[in-house]
């Protein structure tokens, strides 16, 4: 089970990593820009991961082609955590998160 969860802190405006998994490669890249964040993720293939969203309200997410993050394919919301992250069950695939209000 894969969990993700950036932490976006002042001065750091952006971070890529990957890691090899015996299933694929997962990976990670985000930046921020004024009040946006944006984060790329992939999951490889016949495994799932746990996605925290950094945003105070689930309505502030987009997903691909700037649809709302609740009616994305793939994606399951648990919940928010702390006010801080929005909590996601996602299964294998390509992602493309936008947080901030367009």
């Amino acid at each position: 089970k894969i969990s993700m969860k950036p932490h976006p802190v002042e001065g750091l405006e952006y971070v890529t990593a990957f890691y090899q998994s015996v299933h694929g490669e997962i990976k990670s890249a985000w930046h921020k820009h004024d009040a946006h964040f944006h984060w790329e993720i992939s999951i490889p293939a016949n495994t799932s991961a746990t996605v925290y969203i950094p945003a105070k309200d689930v309505g502030q997410i987009s997903e691909g082609a700037h649809k709302s993050v609740l009616l994305s394919e793939g994606l399951k919301f648990t919940g928010m955590e702390n006010d801080h992250y929005a909590v996601f069950e996602v299964g294998s695939g390509d992602y493309s998160f936008l947080v901030g209000n367009e």
